[in-house]
């Protein structure tokens, strides 16, 4: 019970951080990528994903430029899988979205060790 106390990853800062992107989708609509989607969801009545399935930098440019996707958030210490994509995925957002990671640091008065990534236009 103690470790469900101290575990703290930061999702209610990442909430915080991105409710203005999501707030106008539909409840329904695929809004981000998380660690841990169901605590977002709780927070944001909005549906998220795991990184499961997001193994290519194609996957993600579609996710990018036609989806409703509006934040891609992964725990930096993770290995690839549910909680964090692959390599040059990581290397795609760094270089192509607009890194909000400091934001949600700054929320949370310390270091999550999220990474948090929105898109650079919106």
């Amino acid at each position: 019970r103690q470790g469900l106390l101290t575990h703290r990853i930061g999702s209610r800062e990442l909430a915080d951080q991105i409710e203005p992107l999501v707030a106008p989708l539909p409840v329904r609509a695929v809004a981000f990528r998380a660690p841990e989607p169901a605590a977002l969801a709780f927070r944001l009545f909005r549906t998220g994903l795991t990184w499961g399935g997001a193994n290519s930098v194609e996957s993600l440019q579609r996710e990018a430029q036609g989806g409703t996707i509006r934040c891609w958030a992964y725990l930096e210490s993770a290995r690839a899988g549910e909680q964090a994509p692959p390599k040059l995925v990581r290397a795609w957002l760094a270089e192509h979205m607009r890194d909000v990671t400091s934001e949600v640091d700054a929320r949370a008065g310390h270091r999550t060790g999220l990474r948090v990534f929105v898109a650079a236009s919106r």
